[in-house]
């Protein structure tokens, strides 16, 4: 088994505006993970409201297991109002290990952006893209929907009409990525 330290680079999100004397709550939990596509790269979002985090590691072949410790933290108006972003770095690609928090127990299922590269070939995920922008054109047909070569690979995008209000769209096409483009991503 193979421990790891690292500090997280945080990019705050807080909701909150205001500072006062105080921090947020000292457990930091993994709110979620997402994974680049090769899966060597993982984005944590965690419960820490600008703290100052240090993160331990240990991976096996079945499991990576993350431990966030606060260490400190900047005087904010508290609670868990906010959301921070770090990053781990994987010397080898999370493959089909799971992903556990130590602090709660939990085991939490990476999101892969933009697909999962190491279940599915890009031509899968091209496919799925299809299906997705033709399942699209059949619920908005107004909608334009293009494919096109990005430099993570193929992308969606998606234009829809302005509604006399400025509204775009009122067709609901979640279920269309959904369908065809979740299970991708996982």
């Amino acid at each position: 088994m193979r421990i790891h330290r690292a500090v997280l680079r945080i990019a705050a999100i807080c909701l909150s505006p205001m500072l006062l004397l105080g921090g947020c709550s000292s457990p930091v939990t993994i709110q979620g993970v997402t994974a680049s596509g090769d899966g060597t790269v993982l984005t944590l979002s965690l419960s820490s409201c600008n703290a100052d985090l240090a993160v331990d590691y240990s991976e096996d072949e079945d499991a990576l297991m993350i431990l966030v410790q606060q260490r400190g933290s900047l005087l904010a108006l508290g609670g868990d109002d906010c959301n921070d972003l770090g990053t781990i770095v994987l010397d080898e690609p999370l493959g089909d290990r799971i992903v556990i928090d130590e602090q709660t127990g939990q085991q939490i299922a990476p999101i892969y952006e933009p697909w999962n590269q190491q279940e599915y070939s890009e031509a899968q995920y091209r496919a799925a893209l299809e299906e997705t922008a033709a399942c699209i054109r059949n619920e908005d047909p107004e909608a334009r929907v293009e494919i096109s070569d990005g430099a993570e690979g193929p992308r969606l995008d998606v234009e829809f009409g302005d509604l006399a209000d400025g509204a775009s769209s009122t067709v609901d096409v979640g279920p269309c990525y959904v369908e065809f483009l979740d299970p991708l991503r996982r």
